[in-house]
């Protein structure tokens, strides 16, 4: 059965233009960071949004390949959570690597972890949504999924059906 993640995560692992367009937002966010520190040493934000960015962009690289490169790709994330605890997309980005290995438990507890730290990350609770489906525990995927719909301006139609389909 397919795995069904969050829709730029999920491109990027299988389509070269997604992820290409993946990775040039996250490229174009490292960069205002940078060039928000030329305009302004003082500015307090850049050091904290560059190096998650960075992070975040050579996980993306990572997981182009998704199941051939899924070990270098969670130690990749597991590092990444460990130097940035309190940074939702690292634990997002961990999830998506378990969910992916085929591990939905420790998946579930990252996009749990990640909504702690940003009750508005939809796409964790679309993640989530679908795992739980997955593992046919119906109450807590459909909640997960109409806080998804409230937060995201369209949802993965494929996890949708899932949780529809739930029994």
């Amino acid at each position: 059965m397919a795995r069904t993640v969050g829709l730029d995560y999920q491109a990027a692992a299988t389509d070269p233009a997604a992820s290409r367009q993946l990775l040039d937002e996250l490229q174009r966010a490292v960069d205002e960071t940078q060039e928000a520190r030329q305009l302004d040493d003082e500015q307090p934000l850049s050091p904290v949004i560059e190096a998650p960015a960075r992070a975040q962009r050579v996980a993306i690289f990572q997981l182009q390949g998704a199941t051939a490169n899924i070990e270098s790709a969670r130690r990749l994330a597991d590092n990444t959570v460990k130097r940035f605890p309190d940074y939702a997309h690292a634990h997002f980005t961990r999830g998506v690597v378990l969910s992916i290995a085929g591990e939905p438990n420790g998946a579930i507890g990252e996009m749990t972890e990640t909504v702690r730290l940003d009750p508005t990350f939809g796409k964790a609770f679309q993640l989530r949504a679908d795992l739980y489906a997955e593992r046919k525990e119906c109450a807590p995927a459909m909640a997960d999924l109409a806080r998804a719909k409230e937060l995201l301006p369209r949802l993965n139609p494929a996890v949708e059906q899932k949780v529809r389909r739930c029994r």
